[in-house]
């Protein structure tokens, strides 16, 4: 047997690399090996629960926000704390949301559950701050870093205060111009002046043309030619029937009867035929189609009764038929001019918004209206039960009242204080409430003139919020015969006391 020899495919050579390629290719080397640098750094920064100040102030140069954040989560899931210099573990917060009446924010606060403390949060995000974002293949990696470290120890508002007085002590004014002066130079392209080449091209104007002008010979069968010339639109031809070819047949033989008419009649008829037209009263013009076909059936009987006595003229009869012809045909006229009636356009309807209920209005209002001084005087009405100078109050907030706001505050004070009369009447209050409340409402700033266009269920809410407010401080508080009323009256508007209490936290916690 014959061995059979077997054919092997030749491999081809490798085709060496342009220098492009091989470029490619060290730059892919050297960013894998940086990033197994930086996974070595991270795994510095987890693997043990308390990680030295020195190592956290070298891990600056390896890391991103985004490695940092990793670094922290692996610190969690060890239940460490996520700042790497406390080994503590981290907190657990039931309330996932923060409400800060100050600030008029809402906090999330589920990143707080990475940490032991706020004070670790503080520091760990001042840390997080420092880093860059910038690449690390692109860093200078035998730079040292500078960074702040805020140790467990220290105060962390101390700390950052005498950070920034030693880095503004350090530099100089020259220094700080330097500095300022290199950050243009280093916005400016390189090459702005190649690149600046401007051409000053001029542009080509195109004379419109005119419309063309209308003759008396610009029609077609019938139709005349018009130009319709907008500003906003092109011009263009529209065709309209000429006005001399809308006459109608019946007109033509109004016209042609009128004519038979006179030329037929003697001087003599025609006198005879208007006495006769007197005397019967149908010298008069028909007003309505019903009134003149009512007179043409009276002429009609008469004539039929008078056949006799006026068979001698007959020509005169032929005149008077003529004539009532004619007025039927004028009197069917009006008739359809009057049933033709224009129909009105449609009115467009506005598109509703949304708008606020009234617990939402009056919250709203009352945070724009409550100040600083409101927030005092019900303070110190309640804890030494005294009523401030109120002016005092507004010339330490170096607030002015002119004339339009000391208007707008007697006019709301007057709706306020009517409601306030019907409210003490059905909640059967005994104590004198007037001066506090006229008191509280000088505190309100009234910049605008809605709020003081109130209407009634607006006007009553905000009387019970203010009385409710003064309520709490001022009547004791083993007498509670006043708020199963009070809450009738709440009702009365729809809302409940909770959304009176909310508004009544508003108006004690005021805006600064």
């Amino acid at each position: 047997m014959q061995k059979i020899p077997i054919r092997r495919k030749r491999v081809p050579p490798k085709k060496s690399l342009t220098p492009k390629q091989n470029l490619i290719k060290e730059s892919a080397v050297q960013r894998e090996k940086i990033e197994k640098l930086v996974f070595i750094w991270q795994e510095k920064l987890f693997s043990q629960p308390t990680v030295p100040h020195l190592t956290l102030q070298k891990a600056v140069t390896y890391l991103q926000p985004r490695t940092y954040a990793e670094v922290v989560e692996e610190r969690v899931v060890q239940a460490w704390c996520g700042y790497p210099l406390c080994s503590k573990a981290p907190q657990t917060i039931q309330q996932k949301y923060k409400i800060s009446l100050s600030q008029r924010k809402v906090f999330d606060t589920t990143e707080l559950t990475n940490y032991c403390s706020e004070s670790c949060f503080r520091k760990s995000k001042y840390y997080t701050l420092q880093l860059s974002e910038e690449p690390v293949w692109f860093r200078d990696l035998h730079q040292p870093s500078n960074a702040h470290i805020v140790s467990l120890e220290e105060d962390f508002e101390k700390a950052v205060n005498e950070r920034r007085k030693s880095l503004k002590a350090g530099r100089t004014n020259q220094d700080i111009k330097q500095g300022y002066v290199q950050q243009l130079i280093g916005n400016v392209p390189k090459n702005a002046q190649e690149n600046n080449a401007l051409e000053i091209v001029e542009k080509t104007t195109v004379n419109i043309p005119s419309a063309p002008q209308v003759t008396s010979f610009d029609t077609l069968e019938g139709y005349k030619i018009e130009i319709k010339n907008d500003g906003k639109l092109p011009t263009a031809m529209v065709l309209k029937k000429r006005k001399e070819d809308n006459k109608s047949e019946l007109n033509i033989q109004q016209d042609q009867e009128k004519e038979i008419v006179v030329d037929t009649a003697n001087e003599d008829d025609i006198f005879n035929t208007m006495m006769m037209l007197k005397d019967m009263s149908l010298d008069k013009e028909p007003i309505h189609g019903s009134s003149s076909k009512d007179k043409s059936s009276k002429i009609a009987l008469n004539n039929s009764n008078n056949n006799k006595s006026l068979s001698n003229n007959e020509n005169r009869n032929k005149n008077t038929e003529t004539l009532h012809t004619e007025n039927i045909k004028l009197a069917s006229q009006d008739e359809n001019i009057q049933q033709v009636q224009t129909k009105p356009l449609p009115k467009k309807k506005k598109k509703k918004g949304p708008e606020l209920s009234l617990f939402g209005t009056i919250w709203t209002m009352l945070d724009h209206m409550t100040t600083k001084a409101t927030r005092i005087y019900l303070n110190d009405l309640e804890k030494h039960q005294r009523r401030l100078n109120v002016m005092l109050l507004l010339q330490q907030e170096n607030r002015s009242l002119d004339e339009t706001s000391l208007l707008r505050g007697q006019i709301f004070s007057e709706r306020i204080l009517e409601t306030y009369y019907v409210i003490r009447a059905q909640i059967g209050i005994k104590d004198n409430m007037e001066d506090d409340i006229v008191n509280i409402i000088k505190t309100f700033r009234l910049s605008d003139a809605s709020m003081v266009a109130l209407d009634p269920a607006q006007c009553y809410m905000l009387t019970l919020v203010i009385v409710k407010s003064l309520s709490d401080i001022t009547i004791a508080k083993d007498c509670t015969s006043w708020r199963a009323p009070f809450e009738d009256c709440c009702k009365a508007i729809e809302q409940s006391l909770d959304m009176v209490d909310a508004c009544v936290r508003v108006l004690k916690v005021a805006s600064v």
